[in-house]
């Protein structure tokens, strides 16, 4: 059912599989030593070929099947034990990275939020993936749940020993719709995720004070009056805002900044955060460019402290550009081009 390691032109065959949006169930991945998707339309394919999967998902849900049948194809049948499988995790700028160890199941109770399809996989660690040339960084940005990056050799080889080998004389020109299956996915949505790939990677490499200004210019972008701390001791706040310029009219937000792109915060830096908000008419926001742990999520959303990873961070980025002041955008400076907008598939 499987296909060798060595289909496709790669010594050893790297697949990106997605955790959700964001990456939210890689911990979970890591977790239960699995990879998952859902597509839970389409059931148990165990035996079935490319053609007679395809054919069972047009079945089921019409237009969309091709796209759907593609991807289980890929995750079922053409990823073999022994090819590498990279995880992104959106709010951490990391690849958490393994081998497939594993056949295909279909499993009735799903181990991981709603993935009945999964493979078992022996986690090998997490690497920054920031070193990676643009071009590579580029197509781990698709939106397809399932798919090969371009750069194949080039990002087993960074995986396997964390260096990123010399530009070859010819690049490798593969891209993620290469097999046609998935030509849905090249529109304008496809186009802005693997863009916001590239985006991210430049607001994590902001230092400390940039960060902060970045932050403040988004804010402001949102209407809120801000008060960014000087430089030195600042007691835990980084940032005031309030809707009210005069700062006299609750809420007033209190904001943390940390610009450490490889460092999950811990619970503690959520707490001590918590411990200079009064409830009573201020609210707390921790923006953290490395992510956060799980029990620092858990803790922060008892406590009511919003919390703003790199993808919440880019996001808000993007979405209050055309707002921002002249030098919060020279901080990441973006040019706008057309696109055609995606048409309907179903």
């Amino acid at each position: 059912m499987t296909s060798s390691a060595s289909e496709g032109g790669a010594s050893t065959r790297v697949w990106v599989v997605r955790a959700g949006e964001g990456g939210r169930y890689a911990d979970n991945f890591e977790e239960k030593s699995l990879i998952g998707i859902g597509f839970n339309e389409i059931g148990d394919v165990t035996g079935m070929d490319r053609d007679a999967l395809f054919a069972y998902a047009r079945d089921r849900v019409g237009s969309r099947g091709g796209n759907i049948a593609g991807q289980i194809h890929r995750f079922a049948n053409a990823m073999a034990i022994g090819d590498l499988v990279a995880v992104p995790d959106s709010g951490t700028r990391e690849l958490l990275y393994g081998r497939v160890v594993g056949e295909y199941e279909h499993r009735a109770e799903p181990p991981i939020a709603h993935y009945h399809h999964v493979r078992k996989v022996k986690w090998l660690g997490r690497r920054n993936r920031d070193p990676l040339p643009d071009r590579i960084l580029f197509s781990l940005g698709s939106l397809l749940t399932v798919f090969e990056p371009s750069g194949q050799d080039r990002l087993a080889h960074f995986l396997e020993s964390g260096d990123v080998p010399a530009e070859p004389a010819i690049e490798e020109t593969r891209s993620p719709e290469a097999d046609g299956e998935d030509s849905a996915s090249t529109g304008a949505r496809e186009q802005e995720a693997r863009n916001q790939e590239l985006i991210g990677k430049k607001v994590a490499q902001l230092g400390w004070a940039e960060t902060q200004d970045l932050v403040a210019g988004v804010l402001k972008a949102l209407d809120y009056a801000t008060e960014v701390a000087p430089p030195g001791a600042d007691g835990g706040v980084d940032i005031r805002a309030c809707r009210d310029p005069l700062f006299l009219h609750p809420p007033i937000l209190k904001v943390q900044v940390k610009a450490k792109p490889t460092t999950k915060i811990s619970p503690d830096e959520i707490r001590q955060l918590n411990g200079l908000v009064d409830r009573t008419g201020e609210r707390g926001i921790f923006v953290a460019t490395g992510g956060f742990t799980e029990t620092s999520r858990r803790e922060a959303s008892q406590m009511g402290i919003q919390l703003w990873n790199l993808k919440r961070l880019v996001d808000l980025f993007l979405s209050s550009y055309a707002d921002l002041d002249e030098a919060t955008q020279e901080l990441v400076p973006l040019r706008q081009i057309w696109v055609l907008e995606d048409s309907e598939t179903d």
